[in-house]
């Protein structure tokens, strides 16, 4: 929902497709392989 807020708020329609993985290297696999976007928490970052 804070995603969808954060579209509205900068005048832009929230992505239609959406993906929720917590597996890292699938989130990168489709990061690689398309134009989406991810927000992932600071935690998942270290890794």
């Amino acid at each position: 929902m804070e995603m969808q807020l954060i579209f509205a708020h900068i005048g832009i329609a929230a992505p239609s497709r959406v993906i929720e993985t917590a597996d890292l290297a699938i989130l990168r696999s489709v990061l690689l392989r398309s134009d989406m976007l991810a927000a992932v928490s600071s935690w998942s970052t270290k890794w």
